[in-house]
């Protein structure tokens, strides 16, 4: 007869297997993409994107964490603009650096998490007939973690 610890022990070692299994057989890498029509033109629109003081007033992730510590760095609106915040674990700690700018069409962002490594993000916009098309894009690699790789095809939701 199996012990009840062997038995625990060889159930729990089974989900290990499986869990690794599962994520290492998702892909690594993660793109997302976001578009939404806004009735205004993109000179309206850039500089609430791209100046981080700006953003992070209509951001949502700002409205997890009231408490949360934010500095800013750099010429706003410009490459090399940084963006740092320290929160709760709802918002954790990161920051953003713009690293690419057109003026009122695209702006390219390194989003660092730390040990998550560093995403690229942004957004395009493109003028329509009745305002501004605005396409937030994400691009990240998950690595060799498959829990990552499990919360990856979460992220789209």
């Amino acid at each position: 007869m199996i012990s009840p610890a062997i038995l625990i022990l060889g159930i729990l070692t089974l989900i290990v297997i499986i869990i690794t299994v599962i994520g290492m057989s998702l892909p690594a890498k993660i793109e997302l993409e976001e578009k939404i029509l806004i009735d205004e033109d993109p000179a309206t629109i850039f500089p609430h994107l791209a100046d981080f003081e700006r953003f992070v007033k209509w951001s949502p992730w700002t409205g997890k964490d009231p408490a949360m510590k934010m500095t800013f760095s750099g010429e706003p609106i410009s490459v090399g603009s940084i963006y740092k915040w320290k929160g709760n674990r709802k918002v954790g700690q990161g920051s953003m650096e713009i690293t690419h700018i057109e003026a009122n069409e695209r702006i390219d962002i390194d989003l660092n998490f730390g040990r998550g490594g560093i995403s690229k993000t942004g957004f395009i916009l493109e003028i329509a007939p009745s305002g501004t098309v605005v396409t937030w894009f994400l691009a990240t690699d998950m690595g060799v973690n498959p829990i990552g790789r499990i919360m990856g095809p979460a992220m789209k939701k």
